[in-house]
């Protein structure tokens, strides 16, 4: 990792810590508000999307070790190593042999989606557990479904 993205990356980790700090250090009784609550998810996303990670728990658990250990070049190291380990996985499945596998060892979709490249939403999740439950064996076309959506879930919302 160059000098200058080591630099960034070690800022947005710096200012994720500030904002968690801000979040834990308000008295129970007072409002946090969502834009501080906000302000710290996307920064969790940033920051996995430096690593070319998705937004899934288990990536998400790395990062938020740092809220305990404050040890931000600790971070920076499990950040690689696990973005090394999923790329391998990327490399060698294919998205719709991962949804086969998730439905089959029934995984939790708000953990698969995001690797897939799908973001969780209640439609996504809707889709996913239709495969779950078996009401239909077509994965391919549910994914497409999944992928077609992508560009519309602020309007399913609204629906």
């Amino acid at each position: 990792m160059d000098s200058k993205k080591l630099i960034k990356i070690k800022k947005e980790l710096n200012d994720y810590l500030k904002i968690a700090k801000k979040i834990n250090n308000k008295p129970a009784k007072q409002d946090i508000g969502s834009n501080l609550i906000e302000r710290l998810f996307n920064k969790e996303i940033d920051i996995l999307e430096y690593f070319n990670l998705p937004d899934a728990e288990e990536f998400l658990l790395v990062l938020r070790k740092l809220l305990v250990e404050d040890d931000i070049d600790k971070t920076i190291k499990r950040l690689n190593k696990v973005s090394k380990k999923y790329s391998i996985i990327q490399d060698t499945s294919s998205r719709l042999e991962m949804l086969k596998n998730a439905i089959e060892n029934r995984e939790d979709g708000m953990s698969i989606l995001p690797k897939m490249g799908i973001r969780t939403h209640v439609y996504t999740i809707f889709l996913y557990k239709l495969l779950i439950l078996d009401m239909t064996s077509d994965y391919s076309e549910i994914l497409n479904e999944m992928d077609l959506a992508q560009n519309h879930l602020n309007d399913l919302g609204m629906i």
